[in-house]
This record gives C-alpha cells, sequence and structure tokens, in this order.
C-alpha cells in the first residue's frame, strides 16, 4: 500500500506542479528544449520517481497479495503502464517539437499522448485499483467484525484446492 501512494502522490505531483509549471513556461518562451529550467525536474525527476514507485507497486501486489497473485488485474497494470509510458512519449514529442511541428499548441495531436496516458493512469488507479481496494477491505471487514466464514476471502475460489484451508 505504501508503494502505491508513493506511486498516486508522484502522478500527482508530476502533473500538478511541475508539468503546470512547464506548461506556463511555454506560453512565455513558446519554446524550449528537454535541458531548460522547467522539464527538468519533471522529466529526470518526477517522471522517474513514479515509474520507479509504480513498477515497485506492481511487483509487490504480484508477489505478495492473493488477490493479484493469482490473476494479472487489468485495473492495476493500466495504472501502472499508463503514466509508464509517458516518459517515451516525452521523447516523440521533443522529435516532434525539432522535426515535425514547432508550435507548442497544447491542444497538438502531438500533445494528445500525454492527455490519453495520463487519463488511464488516473482512471486505473482512481477507478479500478481503488475498486479493488474497498472491495477486498469490505470482505476483511466482514470476516472480522461479522464472523463471516473466510471463503469469502478466497479470490478464485473455484481454481483452488478443495481440500485446502479457506482464507489466507
Amino acid at each position: 500500500m505504501g508503494w502505491l501512494v508513493c506511486y498516486i502522490w508522484g502522478v500527482y505531483y508530476a502533473g500538478s506542479y511541475t508539468l503546470e509549471q512547464d506548461a506556463a513556461w511555454h506560453q512565455v518562451i513558446i519554446r524550449d528544449t528537454s535541458f531548460t529550467a522547467s522539464p527538468i525536474v519533471a522529466f529526470y525527476g518526477t517522471f522517474p520517481l513514479y515509474i520507479t514507485c509504480g513498477v515497485s507497486s506492481y511487483l509487490y501486489a504480484q508477489t505478495r497479495l492473493p488477490l493479484y497473485s493469482q490473476a494479472t488485474s487489468f485495473p492495476l497494470v493500466a495504472a501502472v503502464v499508463g503514466p509508464m509510458f509517458i516518459l517515451p512519449n516525452v521523447g516523440l514529442n521533443e522529435w516532434g517539437h525539432a522535426f515535425w511541428f514547432v508550435d507548442e499548441l497544447f491542444a497538438a495531436p502531438l500533445h494528445w499522448g500525454f492527455v490519453t496516458l495520463g487519463w488511464c493512469g488516473l482512471f486505473g488507479a482512481a477507478g479500478g485499483v481503488a475498486a479493488q481496494i474497498v472491495s477486498r477491505m469490505s470482505n476483511l471487514a466482514d470476516v472480522i467484525w461479522n464472523n463471516a466464514p473466510k471463503t469469502i476471502l478466497d479470490p478464485f475460489p473455484s481454481q483452488l484446492n478443495p481440500n485446502a484451508k479457506a482464507g489466507y
């Protein structure tokens, strides 16, 4: 859970603070390079931060959490892979501005990847992963407070050994 919180904070920080400042820079300066003041913190600081935390949270979930260890969670993959592919999109964006479309118009097709991948991360994390976490916490609370059978904790009961103990 700590990796996921750090990941969400990293994506939020990258999108809210560093990229808003970069957008304001582009409104004034129009064109820059990858090594000017505004993109350095975003491209070389917050992007690697949230990519590292996102991959770490995915690996932790796949190896340690029963719900994710038996199957691949599409919302978790979308939450991690969407923002992770923003970094290669930065390279495409810089190449496109150098050789194809020089103007920094925010509605230009060259910037559509940022919006699409950002929304992929937002809907994957805020929608799907949050729904899976709330569902799992609801089942755990039901077992603890209402003395429900531990079989409701089995994510895929049809695939389990019938002689195995229920619950984790």
